[in-house]
């Protein structure tokens, strides 16, 4: 989680909403195997709002997922899914991007 968070600000609450379900999982011997997101395409026209933002348009597919109890049997597992568009608003500032948001574009 550290590099995800290290470009996020703490207030991007899915940010925080997927910290949180990874974090949480991981604790008490449990793990999770799977899960990496791909970035399949991206669109942006780095038009600044007036408010020193930047979107984005990111077609985003996350893997198989599976999640494991600290006795090693597997508690569920989430099949791939089709891509899907997400918007995600950055700021430019001293030298480097921060995401302030991610939100899907739709809610299926």
């Amino acid at each position: 989680m550290t590099p995800m968070m290290a470009i996020t600000v703490p207030e991007c609450v899915t940010c925080a909403r997927v910290k949180e379900s990874v974090v949480g999982w991981h604790s008490k011997g449990r793990w999770i195997v799977g899960g990496k997101m791909a970035v399949k395409s991206s669109q942006s026209t780095f038009t600044r709002t007036p408010d020193n933002q930047y979107q984005a348009i990111v077609m985003v597919q996350q893997e198989e997922t599976s999640f494991y109890r600290a006795d090693g049997t597997k508690k569920s597992t989430y099949p791939v899914k089709p891509a899907r568009g997400d918007i995600v608003v950055a700021k430019y500032e001293s030298g480097r991007w921060t995401a302030l948001t991610a939100e899907h574009l739709s809610k299926d």
